[in-house]
């Protein structure tokens, strides 16, 4: 048996550290009617909350909390891939979507050093392909779902460097991630599918790329080949709950090719042509 699985972090990660490259190369409601003087005091109190609510010079917002440097967000556009080898010929293809919001800590960046970064927050869905074909059955009985997710793991940093370098900007990143994978199963040929529950699986993947002709208007990253071991769940169940059964190991090893729209957030406004 083979399963498909949300491998675009490691590319994910290594094209944003290429946008973050990028970045620095080219630079770095209304108050309730009332009496007048109950207006001015709710007008008053409204500037005074949307003023506490802006991030100093030099920090940028996230979830409740300013966070001082430059942040960077990355968008997959179409035309982002992930290919899924199991063995003995059996590949399949999947489509990537999906965003990464990354920081650059300092304010103060000599571009002729390594600079490093962090990934703050990392959202990759794969389109749902067949993932076990029983031919008796005239199609799939396994497919992958739409609700299979790739995150970042809270429980630890992810983060990378680039170098301005001769031929162009090349970078270097890890991502710690957590693969979220939820399958759409067939007990018999006459049954509908039905979902799994959910299994997470805990791993990281590192990649490298460098800065193409298209800038940050759509930076192409590739991965190469790297052997995975994910967790799957072949039990139907409720997919927001853990699995209900024993998990399975799949091996597959998974190769990706992403095509990346970048905006830089400056002075702690992000640009909304995101897509």
């Amino acid at each position: 048996m083979y399963v498909t699985v949300q491998p675009g972090t490691r590319a994910v990660s290594s094209a944003l550290a290429l946008s973050l490259a990028v970045a620095l190369a080219v630079a770095v409601a209304p108050a309730q009617a009332g009496t007048s003087d109950q207006v001015g005091g709710a007008q008053h109190a409204a500037a005074k909350k949307k003023k506490k609510a802006r991030c100093a010079k030099g920090r940028f917002r996230l979830p409740g909390r300013c966070v001082r440097g430059t942040a960077v967000h990355a968008y997959l556009l179409e035309g982002s891939v992930a290919t899924l080898d199991f063995g003995s010929g059996v590949t399949r293809q999947t489509n990537l979507t999906g965003k990464v919001l990354a920081n650059i800590p300092s304010v103060n960046i000599d571009i002729r050093k390594q600079v490093g970064f962090g990934l703050d927050a990392l959202d990759i869905s794969p389109s749902p392909v067949g993932v076990l074909s029983d031919p008796s059955c005239g199609g799939e009985t396994v497919n992958s779902s739409a609700l299979t997710k790739v995150t970042l793991d809270p429980a630890k940093k992810s983060a990378g460097v680039f170098t301005i370098a001769k031929f162009g900007a090349v970078a270097t990143a890890t991502a710690f991630v957590r693969v979220r994978t939820v399958l759409d199963v067939r007990a018999t040929c006459d049954q509908p599918l039905v979902p799994t529950g959910y299994m997470d699986t805990f791993t990281s993947y590192t990649g490298s790329g460098k800065l193409g002709r298209l800038g940050l208007n759509a930076l192409e990253v590739t991965m190469p080949p790297t052997p995975s071991t994910i967790k799957v769940c072949m039990v139907p169940g409720d997919p927001g709950q853990p699995c209900a059964g024993m998990p399975i190991d799949v091996n597959v090893t998974i190769s990706a090719r992403l095509l990346l729209k970048v905006r830089v957030c400056l002075a702690g406004r992000c640009p909304s042509d995101v897509v």
